[in-house]
């Protein structure tokens, strides 16, 4: 569900992000936009918008393919493969992205499960958009998923060898490969020619160099509201990563019901708004975004300690605001002062 609030200051950009851009007589930055990857991508940069995007939309059509689930890329194809055998062969291109997703499922106790895949399809969330008239998945539904659901550590791959417990496990890199690509962007960009500007998937933004004389500043939506949250001044190869309760979402029978699932209930997990991570590993940031939201306020900061990530900013089911002492001085709330509580991580 994308929101589309009238804000004076600041540049609207879909999903969750909203960059602010600097007061400075330096050349106004260029703006240009396409889809891919089931997102609005958005480009805001100093330079040549219409050229970026020319130049980026066949790789950005060649990731949508590779990574989809359920698609007849490599990830699809491999996911084919484990529906009859606990033992396959990872192409040269998903190894190493598979290597990191298990890592990152590690360090956080499995709140960021990357098999998730027969999960998301029961909800329906594998489609865009679900059909709202289709019923969530049953009880014993979800308790026959469940008891089939590998532990990371039952995750092993082992140079390109896969093995995985029993057939049928149905990888989902969701809630990592946005982070991926920004990654993979920031090392692209560059070469050709783009050293400033704000890379926006969906609302998990990439930033580059500097808006003029100043460090390009980023708006964190409300996800209870229409408006910024907070704001904040991002650095050059920052990545901001936010998972949200608000982003897939449908409702029957009068309850309303997201796409961030809880691998241990096979459900939506509750407690949170939303999850904001600030980071240089975008990869990271977008598992660890994941993993804290359905950590929940009670987990998360052990959580965020796990997966090594300093700069959070949760806002819970009820609205208030917990932060980490690393980022709560780089973030001012223009709108409204919520109730904020500080966490340490331990």
């Amino acid at each position: 569900m994308n929101r589309h609030p009238t804000i004076p200051v600041w540049l609207l950009v879909s999903g969750l992000i909203l960059p602010v851009m600097a007061c400075e007589p330096a050349a106004e930055p260029e703006h240009s936009h396409f889809y891919a990857m089931g997102t609005r991508i958005e480009l805001t940069v100093q330079g040549d918008a219409d050229a970026a995007r020319q130049s980026l939309a066949p790789r950005f059509e060649t990731w949508q393919q590779r990574w989809d689930a359920w698609g007849s890329g490599e990830l699809g194809e491999l996911n084919e493969a484990l529906a009859g055998s606990g033992q396959v062969t990872v192409p040269d291109t998903l190894a190493p992205v598979l290597d990191k997703a298990f890592e990152l499922g590690r360090d956080s106790q499995g709140y960021f499960h990357p098999g998730l895949g027969n999960l998301v399809e029961a909800w329906g969330f594998h489609r865009q958009p679900r059909p709202d008239a289709s019923p969530p998945p049953t009880e014993t539904e979800l308790s026959t998923l469940l008891a089939a659901l590998p532990t990371m550590e039952e995750l092993r791959l082992e140079g390109n060898r896969l093995h995985v417990p029993r057939p049928g496990l149905r990888l989902d890199l969701g809630g990592l490969i946005k982070g991926v690509t920004l990654d993979q962007l920031k090392q692209l960009l560059p070469e050709k020619g783009i050293t400033s500007g704000i890379i926006n998937l969906g609302g998990d933004v990439l930033v580059l160099g500097e808006a003029g004389q100043r460090p390009w500043r980023i708006g964190i939506i409300d996800p209870r509201g229409e408006q910024v949250l907070a704001g904040l001044e991002v650095a050059d190869g920052e990545c901001l990563l936010t998972s949200g309760d608000y982003e897939r979402d449908f409702e029957y029978g009068g309850e309303r019901f997201h796409h961030l699932l809880h691998p241990e209930y096979g459900r939506p997990a509750r407690g949170t708004a939303s999850a904001t991570v600030v980071a240089r590993d975008c990869a990271r940031a977008d598992a660890a975004a994941t993993a804290l939201f359905v950590a929940g306020p009670e987990h998360w900061p052990a959580i965020a300690a796990r997966m090594q990530v300093r700069q959070v900013m949760i806002v819970t089911h009820e609205g208030q605001v917990e932060v980490t002492p690393e980022l709560a001085p780089r973030l001012d709330f223009p709108h409204r002062q919520p109730e904020i509580r500080e966490r340490t991580l331990p």
